[in-house]
């Protein structure tokens, strides 16, 4: 596949999207298209910042994306965004690592609602409890996070992303 590895690739999609489709106003899926790290993240920002009424983003199926990619994202994006859905399902996110990046973006990310973290199985009890612990502050909008097919194994890691819930969800 041609993927959108380096910062070319991803500037040259932020380009063709936005010179195509200037009045592209809600939803954007740029699923599978080989977002890649640091590169891929800055591409997705720069998407929002050409298109800044963008409500929902699909990432999803950009396996190489990580934490890299969430942390370029988180830096680059416009103080004015507007995102409220999220899907970053398959997008490479692995334990710790992955969870204080994700926790970084959403953290960026005011008006978030829904976030769609399904099919990550490298993220783990690990990240997510890192994630809850990390993420969304006082004042968040998120209201609907999704966890399935994430790399949880037994009563352990239920325990953990349970504790890590209950700590999330306390007043």
């Amino acid at each position: 596949s041609a993927g959108l590895q380096g910062a070319l690739g991803g500037e040259a999609l932020a380009n063709l999207v936005v010179s195509k489709m200037p009045s592209l106003q809600e939803s954007l899926g740029i699923e599978g298209c080989g977002l890649a790290g640091a590169a891929g993240g800055r591409a997705a920002a720069r998407l929002l910042e050409a298109l800044p009424q963008l409500w929902e983003l699909g990432l999803s199926g950009n396996d190489e994306l990580g934490a890299e990619g969430l942390l370029a994202l988180a830096e680059d994006l416009p103080r004015s965004n507007v995102l409220r859905l999220l899907d970053l399902q398959d997008c490479g996110l692995v334990g710790a690592r992955g969870g204080s990046a994700l926790a970084s973006l959403v953290q960026a990310l005011p008006l978030l609602q829904e976030l769609d973290l399904e099919r990550i199985p490298d993220f783990s009890a690990e990240g997510i409890s890192t994630f809850l612990r990390e993420g969304p502050s006082v004042g968040s909008q998120l209201c609907s996070i999704s966890f399935g097919e994430c790399g949880l194994a037994g009563p352990v890691d239920g325990r953990l992303v349970g504790a890590a819930l209950a700590e999330f969800l306390a007043p």
